[in-house]
């Protein structure tokens, strides 16, 4: 199927070959691009899920994500403009979804993220891990917005935000910054695990041409 291309795509993308990571990746896609006008019933689960993938340094963790950004830009203005490599608080994520209710955020270095956000000096980065607890499986559902001194600074209410997570990290990065408070949180229960082999995959001339059956395919799930 589709997810199965896309995954084989990235595959021939990157200069590693990373089945694991690629596998992953294409579940992303298919969620950003699906743009919330599926779910899973009977329950109506939306297709946003919150991923880290763990890879060694150099083993290719960079191949999905830059994939998804080229085949943004092919496919829409819009869906270029849904994707996020970073946001640097829980206020700028609500903002975001005020004007694009659909949102893949790209986070590298996850593990990092999560270790800051679990100190004393991270107050934004807890507040954004917060925020994406409240977020997760809202894609039919509401998020009430925000209030603030000044009115003028309120983030009204957001209908059906649609969050999907891309985390990327080092095996040491996410073992160094996992607390059990996280996994008491639910925060971690939020997420799936993708963790490539530990050997050195094999290095490839990358294939940076994406299928243009893929791009037309995924413009009619737009």
């Amino acid at each position: 199927g589709l997810v199965g291309e896309i995954a084989a795509s990235m595959r021939a993308y990157g200069r590693r070959d990373q089945p694991v990571l690629a596998v992953a990746g294409a579940f992303n896609a298919i969620s950003i691009f699906s743009g919330n006008h599926y779910v899973v019933m009977p329950d109506k689960t939306p297709l946003s899920p919150y991923q880290i993938t763990v890879a060694q340094t150099g083993f290719g963790k960079e191949a999905a994500r830059d994939w998804i950004k080229d085949a943004a830009l092919q496919v829409s203005v819009t869906s270029s403009q849904t994707i996020r490599e970073s946001i640097s608080s829980d206020t700028g994520l609500l903002r975001q979804l005020s004007k694009f209710p659909c949102l893949l955020l790209m986070q590298d270095e996850f593990g990092r993220y999560l270790k800051q956000a679990t100190s004393k000096e991270g107050t934004h980065s807890t507040n954004l891990i917060t925020e994406l607890m409240k977020l997760y499986g809202k894609g039919t559902g509401v998020h009430a917005g925000k209030s603030y001194a000044d009115p003028k600074n309120n983030i009204d209410p957001i209908k059906n935000p649609f969050v999907t997570l891309m985390g990327t990290t080092t095996s040491s990065s996410l073992m160094d910054a996992i607390k059990q408070a996280d996994v008491d949180s639910g925060f971690l229960n939020r997420c799936t695990l993708f963790e490539a082999p530990n050997t050195v995959p094999p290095r490839q001339c990358p294939e940076l041409d994406i299928d243009k059956d893929i791009i037309k395919r995924l413009k009619r799930i737009v």
